[in-house]
């Protein structure tokens, strides 16, 4: 770590730990939980207290505003001009690279305080950067996550990204049992009771797989952060991309949301029937891509992007790029017309507007129009198709009118989520062409003089 940085660290922390004050806690307070015995902590057995048991206060925007620890009867609070150096000592030394590219700032902040207690308990032992700084080392680790998807089916493993998605094999659960096992033989039945319901809960479904070296908490974060992303980029060759009201049903497990519906009908005497139900299950069946779909079409449709989010670094531009499919694929998620419309409009604007002042629908049809269209009557087209769906948001955007689901409507959406979709696909072969996006926009709109 940089000398500096470790010096103002130190600093910061040791001011927070002379701002510690004994006293009530206030605002809403939650229990964080019991810590683990500091290495000095050598008051700790079963004769005394179990903690100290660590809290949390937050403000009504539901923002730690406070840190404290109960040892014993007493309460002791991190607040005020106190609490904000222990937050700028947790974000000092987050801000050095090699620590923020394996710790959270959450883990640096249960460290940080960790050792604020027990410092207050014990007395110093050791310096804050190296007492926290030695027990991150411990945590990292090379680990890889597995993040359960629902609503999709891959028969050959591929890689979109840094992520590797593919189905949840029996062999792979028997080896997980297995290693369980040899951690914990004197708990066999419990394994195979935990291990039998994680069988019923994953078998046949397919997941996302992540190896990173860091401590457990970032470990999972950027898993999930780099899972997003590439299902994200999956979606773009998902029917959610080309049909109005078919969703993208896939999504990381706990993070899906089909709509369901119950009630309860009393009939005559005393028959009560309650049901619950999916609405519209035939949009929610699972995407299933055997390999040769999955090879000869999917990819191909999808393969700068994965090559995008493979990068070790990127532009402004293609961090600009991905925020954009980000956002669109909120949209192919989304089996209402009008929420399909509010993303799609969100994300391209992000891409093709160069400012706040540029006129919507001029600019982005066009722009639009000059990536996707072959020809002039394909541009037109494609312009003329523009405003009219564009009307329809702002429609319901300023007058909360939802557009009318008839065949024209319809027909109307199809060809513009159409053109959207080969949109994305195209402008993953211009970004590397172009480093900032006023490039790509110039390039665009030569087009038009081509």
């Amino acid at each position: 770590m940089h000398p500096e940085a470790a010096r103002r660290a130190d600093e910061l922390a040791t001011r927070a730990l002379d701002g510690l004050v004994d006293g009530r806690l206030t605002g809403s307070t939650h229990t964080i939980g019991y810590s683990p015995p500091l290495p000095t902590a050598g008051v700790f057995d079963d004769t005394n207290i179990k903690g100290p048991i660590l809290g949390s206060t937050v403000d009504r925007f539901g923002r730690d505003i406070e840190r404290s620890y109960l040892d014993a009867n007493r309460a002791f609070v991190l607040r005020g001009a106190a609490f904000g150096d222990y937050e700028k000592a947790v974000l000092t030394l987050h801000g050095q690279r090699h620590v923020k590219e394996v710790a959270s700032e959450k883990t640096l902040r249960t460290l940080a305080f960790e050792w604020i207690y027990g410092t207050h308990l014990h007395g110093p032992a050791q310096a804050f950067c190296e007492y926290v700084l030695q027990k991150l080392g411990a945590l990292v680790q090379e680990v890889e996550i597995v993040l359960p998807i629902v609503g999709l089916h891959i028969h050959a493993p591929t890689k979109i990204g840094r992520v590797v998605i593919g189905d949840i094999l029996p062999s792979e659960l028997s080896d997980w049992r297995e290693r369980s096992r040899r951690g914990a033989e004197k708990l066999a039945t419990m394994v195979d009771v935990a291990h039998d319901k994680l069988d019923r809960t994953l078998q046949g479904r397919a997941a996302a797989r992540f190896k990173v070296t860091a401590e457990p908490e970032h470990a999972a974060d950027l898993a999930v952060e780099q899972a997003e992303l590439s299902l994200a980029v999956l979606r773009l060759a998902s029917d959610g991309a080309f049909f109005p009201e078919r969703p993208s049903s896939f999504a990381l497990a706990g993070r899906d949301a089909p709509p369901h519906g119950s009630h309860v009908v009393l009939g005559p005497g005393d028959s009560v029937l309650p049901k619950q139900y999916l609405l519209h299950p035939e949009a929610y069946e699972a995407w299933v891509l055997d390999e040769p779909y999955l090879r000869g079409t999917v990819l191909p449709m999808i393969g700068h992007w994965s090559d995008l989010l493979a990068k070790d670094s990127r532009t402004k531009l293609e961090e600009n790029a991905l925020s954009s499919v980000l956002l669109y694929s909120r949209a192919t998620r989304s089996r209402n017309v009008s929420e399909k419309l509010i993303y799609i409009f969100a994300a391209v604007e992000s891409l093709l507007l160069r400012n706040e002042t540029e006129q919507i629908s001029a600019s982005v049809g066009d722009r639009l129009a000059f990536v996707v269209g072959r020809n002039v009557d394909e541009r037109i087209a494609i312009v003329r198709n523009f405003r009219d769906v564009y009307t329809m948001r702002s429609k319901f955007v300023h007058h909360a009118t939802e557009p009318s689901i008839d065949v024209r409507t319809l027909t109307s959406v199809e060809a513009f989520l159409r053109t959207i979709g080969k949109f994305y696909i195209e402008i993953g072969t211009l970004l590397p062409l172009h480093h900032d996006k006023n490039a790509l926009l110039d390039a665009i709109d030569r087009r038009k003089y081509a």
